[in-house]
């Protein structure tokens, strides 16, 4: 399967999770908001056309969709994320540098 497209299709539906986790939190359904909580957690579902390897690939990254909040593991410095996408674009002198296969 394509993965970009499996990426943005498994991103997008974190994304509309966190929406609805929001949006049960705020209505008080605090039920629903449990049921979206454990969903979350566990990852969400895979896209059908995803490989073992792009289920495990995408798995690694679950937690990481735009809003989240990190304070970074090497750097210590605190960031959002803004965007996610399927691969690194920086060039490969910096991926070198920082050590980013």
């Amino acid at each position: 399967a394509d993965w970009k497209g499996v990426f943005f299709q498994y991103k997008q539906e974190l994304l509309q999770l966190r929406r609805r986790l929001w949006s049960s939190i705020k209505m008080e359904d605090f039920e629903e908001a449990s049921l979206l909580q454990e969903t979350l957690n566990a990852g969400g579902t895979f896209p059908q056309e995803c490989t073992l390897e792009q289920q495990a690939r995408l798995a690694a990254g679950r937690r990481l969709v735009p809003g989240v909040c990190f304070v970074h593991r090497r750097y210590k410095y605190r960031g959002v994320i803004l965007a996610c996408e399927p691969w690194c674009t920086a060039t490969a002198a910096w991926r070198k540098q920082m050590g980013v296969t």
